[in-house]
């Protein structure tokens, strides 16, 4: 695919991707930022595209995959993984508080 095949794609698909992050469940500015950087994902490696299916589509499974991605880092960043496991063996929750109802 050349530039301004992509050019083309690009203008017609950013909306289109950034709608699909949204109905997703991504918030409406982390949506854009991941569906502008699917769209340079795809600018790199424009030329794994096989064209079994329409551009936008394969660009939006990059969108996905980028999402992904940022879940998981945020959850390992945010999440305390030794009182998560602690809690999930029955041990009470992290940082040894229980919570009572009297």
């Amino acid at each position: 695919m050349q530039g301004e095949q992509f050019a083309t794609e690009y203008t017609a698909g950013l909306e289109i991707t950034q709608r699909f992050l949204l109905a997703q469940g991504f918030g409406r500015d982390l949506s854009a930022d991941l569906a502008q950087g699917a769209w340079v994902r795809a600018w790199e490696r424009r030329g794994q595209w096989r064209g079994e299916s329409a551009f936008v589509t394969w660009v939006n499974t990059i969108a996905w995959n980028e999402g992904r991605r940022w879940v998981t880092r945020a959850v390992n960043h945010f999440l305390p993984i030794d009182g998560f496991e602690r809690e999930a063996q029955g041990e009470g929750p992290a940082g040894g508080v229980e919570a009572r109802v009297d």
